[in-house]
């Protein structure tokens, strides 16, 4: 994956989509600042940057990811930012430093009871963390997950809510709250298969080289047949925020 997210750093923000409203919700978990906190797997920023833009100047917001491409994208796009390249299950910061701590659409990347256990041990008393994903069910009710080949059949990495749960628990976390989201969606089929042949989602990496333009074909043939009007195919996306928060 660090060879994939190093080719798509220059249009990643072109070929996925950022969702506000899990961000909003985050501001209203939390106290007005000064707080401190990390968005970690931040990719090129796209979410770093709506928490600084809804959070507001009283916030420190570090943004670390693995890609130093995806990293330099950041600093090109928020030279304010502080960036640091690390991963999810180690970070080089203090111990109970922090208020908060997001992970947006990146979570299936990482060891995720390790994470768990780091973020535990960066996390002040009463500090919360934000986990904004997707389940295996959501991710086959998907444009994708419907209608293109082998796509959920290769996305093994995501988890479902009660794995969450009792991971979080086990690193001593306590459930603050979990909510739904659901996204009416509308793209052409052009873009769309513009997207897959782009790789937008780290799933289709996943996918065998060489079946990968066969599921291509099949997808315009699905889509044409069950979605009619190519230039206004139609579905819903839906993803969960889970909220945890660290114990006094």
């Amino acid at each position: 994956m660090t060879n994939h997210f190093a080719e798509l750093a220059p249009e990643y923000s072109q070929v996925r989509l950022t969702d506000s409203d899990p961000v909003l919700s985050v501001r209203e978990f939390l106290k007005k600042g000064p707080l401190k906190g990390i968005d970690i797997g931040c990719g090129d920023g796209r979410y770093t940057r709506l928490l600084s833009k809804f959070m507001g100047p009283s916030v420190k917001l570090i943004a670390a990811d693995t890609s130093l491409e995806m990293l330099g994208i950041l600093a090109n796009n928020s030279p304010g930012c502080e960036l640091l390249c690390a991963g999810a299950e180690a970070m080089p910061l203090n111990s109970g430093e922090y208020d908060f701590i997001t992970t947006f659409n990146a979570v299936h990347h990482f060891n995720i009871p390790r994470f768990f256990e780091e973020v535990f041990r960066l996390l002040k008393p009463q500090g919360l963390l934000f986990i904004y994903t997707r389940t295996p069910a959501q991710n086959a009710q998907t444009i994708w997950g419907k209608c293109f080949p082998l796509f959920k059949q290769a996305e093994t990495r995501l988890c479902k809510i009660g794995d969450f749960l009792n991971m979080a628990m086990d690193s001593k976390f306590k459930v603050e709250d979990i909510e739904i989201f659901r996204y009416g969606r509308v793209a052409s089929l052009q873009e769309l298969v513009r997207r897959a042949r782009s790789f937008h989602y780290s799933t289709f990496r996943l996918i065998p080289e060489d079946k990968f333009e066969d599921c291509v074909d099949a997808f315009e043939r699905i889509v044409k047949e069950v979605h009619g009007d190519p230039d206004q195919v139609k579905w819903i996306d839906s993803n969960v925020l889970l909220v945890f928060r660290k114990p006094k």
